[in-house]
């Protein structure tokens, strides 16, 4: 039985064309074996090609690409995001020329350094949602006033991701309507379409400060003092 020569061999020397059993790459520069499936992306076409350990070409995407449990991750400028979703990952204000996915960990490669983190594509609670609950029940008659100080905590782990206008459009109202449907239900009963209107003015107010709110702690003590003034 004969087998597919599965290693890049140089044509000649000096050479930057290189062969993968009948297929010819003009510059390839990864290469990874994993899962029975190898990697090589194709920095001249610009495009990543999967194929099978007996050489059998799998799929051919364009972009640096990654994949993990079946999911394809590409490599942007400056992150790193999976096809067809809006979740984006390992931002920075450095370029990045190559990463490794593997067993939900992320190396990312710029000319400055190496970043080592976790990934993960599993969606954790909505932080917001969870902050605003506490917050609320803080704020009832119910002996739980004590959430007050671990409430806020949730928010600064989300401040630390990234965030689209989208998620952050629907995390402030997310917000909004948990704290305030919570905590301030009794308005509702005075006026139920003011109580409506509240909600998209606190869901304005939210926005605006998670939109500007960044990741260090300065920002986020200012974040927590205007978020104890909504009284």
């Amino acid at each position: 039985m004969m087998k597919t020569e599965m290693k890049l061999l140089l044509c000649e020397k000096g050479s930057k064309i290189e062969h993968f059993g009948k297929f010819i790459l003009q510059k390839p520069m990864f290469l990874l074996v994993k899962n029975n499936i190898i990697t090589i992306y194709n920095e001249a076409t610009e495009k990543t090609l999967f194929f099978s350990t007996f050489g059998k070409l799998l799929d051919e995407l364009n972009g640096f690409l990654m994949r993990e449990n079946q999911v394809d991750i590409q490599l942007r400028s400056n992150f790193i995001q999976p096809v067809n979703s809006e979740r984006i990952f390992a931002v920075s204000p450095e370029t990045w020329n190559s990463f490794l996915i593997k067993h939900n960990a992320a190396v990312l490669l710029s000319e400055k350094g190496i970043l080592v983190g976790r990934f993960s594509m599993k969606h954790n609670i909505n932080l917001p949602f969870l902050s605003a609950l506490l917050l609320g029940l803080s704020r009832l008659p119910i002996h739980l006033g004590f959430f007050v100080f671990v409430a806020f905590i949730p928010l600064f782990f989300y401040f630390e991701t990234h965030r689209t206008w989208k998620k952050l459009i629907f995390d402030s109202f997310i917000f909004s309507f948990t704290y305030l449907t919570v905590a301030l239900h009794w308005i509702s009963l005075v006026t139920l379409p003011g109580f409506i209107g509240m909600y998209f003015l606190y869901g304005l107010y939210f926005f605006i400060i998670f939109r500007f709110s960044k990741t260090n702690l300065a920002q986020a003590i200012s974040v927590f003092a205007a978020l104890m003034r909504l009284d």
